[in-house]
C-alpha cells in the first residue's frame, strides 16, 4: 500500500476522487479543498492517466504547526532534514546518489514568507540527507503545499506534474486540461454523440471529447487560433472537423449537435467581442430537443444571468480556474 495525494482544481475534488475510485484498489480517502489523501494498492502507472486531476504525488511528509509566520520555514526545514527520501520512494521512484530534483510550492491564504522561502528551505533540508543536485532538468518532481486545513510534501509520479504532461500550445484564456476533462465528464457523452465547441480556442476542449463521441466539431472566429488547435489535435492524434466560424453564425444544420461544451469569453471578451443573445439562439438552433450544454462562465459573468433565464433547470459548480474564480453552468435541455 502507498499513500498519496491529488492535487485538482478547488471544486472538482468529488470528480476528481471519482475518477481516481474508478482505477480501483484505493480508500481511506482525506478530502481537502483542491487535495486529495488516499491509499493505494494498484499499479501506480494507471493513475499517471488520469485527466481531471492536476497531479498524483506520494505522500512524504505532512507538517504540522505551520501557520502564517515565518518560523514556518524553520519547521518545514527541521522536519524535511528527518526525512529519507531515497527510503521513503524505494520500489517507487528510481532514485541514485546523483539524482536530480526540483522544488515546486505553493500556499493558500495570506503568509508572511514567499513560495521562493519555502522552496529555499525545502531544498537546504534535502541537500542536508542527500547527494543530489537541484535543477529546473529535473528527474524529481517535488511539491511543498500549504494550506489552512493541510501542509504537505510529495514527489509526482512522473518527472513533471500531469496537467504539464497532459498541455498543449495555449493562447490567452486557454483552459488547463483537467477542467477541459472536468467539463468533458459533466457532459456525459455518448458514443453515439455529436459535441461541438463554438470558442474552442487552442482546442483543449475538443482534444479531450473526441475519444468518447462519434464526430466532434470544433470552431472558432480567428482562423490562426485554429491553425494552433489543428496542430494540437495532430499532435494529441485526434479526429476533430476544424470551422472558421462565427460562434453564432455557424454552418451546422439545426437539431444537429447532441452536447456543447465550450469556455465562455470572460466579462471584458463579453463586452468588446461577443453578442450573447445572437450566440444563444443559435446554441437553440443547432442543439437536439434533449441535448446537454456545458458552459464554463466568469463566476460574476452577466451570462449567468441570461443562462438562468433561458435555462432554469441548470445545475453549477463554482472552481478557481488558474486563479479565476469561475463557473461551470451543465444544463439538460427538455
Amino acid at each position: 500500500m502507498v499513500k498519496l495525494f491529488a492535487l485538482c482544481a478547488k471544486g472538482l475534488e468529488e470528480v476528481a476522487t471519482q475518477e481516481i475510485k474508478d482505477c480501483g484498489k484505493s480508500n481511506n480517502f482525506e478530502i481537502f479543498e483542491g487535495v486529495i489523501v488516499f491509499d493505494y494498492l494498484g499499479d501506480l502507472k494507471d493513475l499517471t492517466n488520469l485527466k481531471i486531476v492536476d497531479d498524483v504525488l506520494i505522500f512524504v511528509k505532512k507538517f504540522q504547526d505551520i501557520n502564517r509566520y515565518k518560523t514556518s520555514l524553520f519547521i518545514i526545514r527541521k522536519e524535511l532534514s528527518q526525512v529519507n527520501l531515497m527510503k521513503v520512494l524505494f520500489l517507487i521512484r528510481k532514485t541514485k546518489p546523483q539524482t536530480t530534483f526540483k522544488i515546486q510550492s505553493s500556499y493558500k491564504s495570506r503568509r508572511d514568507y514567499t513560495a521562493k522561502e519555502i522552496t529555499t528551505a525545502a531544498r537546504r533540508a534535502i541537500l542536508k540527507n542527500q547527494e543530489w543536485k537541484y535543477s529546473d532538468e529535473s528527474e524529481l518532481y517535488i511539491h511543498i503545499l500549504l494550506t489552512p486545513k493541510i501542509n504537505l510534501c510529495g514527489v509526482s509520479l512522473l518527472n513533471e506534474p500531469l496537467h504539464v504532461k497532459n498541455r498543449i500550445k495555449t493562447i490567452r484564456g486557454s483552459l488547463k486540461s483537467s477542467v477541459a476533462n472536468a467539463m468533458v465528464q459533466f457532459a456525459d457523452i455518448k458514443k453515439t454523440d455529436v459535441v461541438f465547441d463554438p470558442m474552442c480556442g487552442s482546442g483543449i476542449i475538443p482534444i479531450s471529447a473526441s475519444p468518447f463521441s462519434k464526430t466532434t466539431i470544433a470552431s472558432d472566429i480567428d482562423k490562426e487560433v485554429i491553425k494552433i488547435a489543428k496542430l494540437n489535435a495532430k499532435s494529441k492524434d485526434r479526429k476533430i472537423k476544424f470551422h472558421v466560424w462565427d460562434a453564432s453564425k455557424t454552418d451546422l444544420k439545426d437539431n444537429s449537435i447532441d452536447k456543447i461544451i465550450c469556455n465562455l469569453p470572460f466579462d471584458k471578451q463579453v463586452e468588446f467581442e461577443f453578442d450573447p443573445e445572437e450566440f444563444f439562439k443559435e446554441i437553440e438552433r443547432i442543439s437536439k430537443k434533449k441535448s446537454k450544454l456545458v458552459f464554463l462562465i466568469d463566476r460574476e459573468s452577466v451570462l449567468k444571468r441570461i443562462i438562468k433565464k433561458k435555462y432554469p433547470n441548470y445545475k453549477h459548480i463554482n472552481i478557481t480556474n488558474s486563479g479565476f474564480e469561475a463557473r461551470i453552468m451543465v444544463i439538460e435541455k427538455i
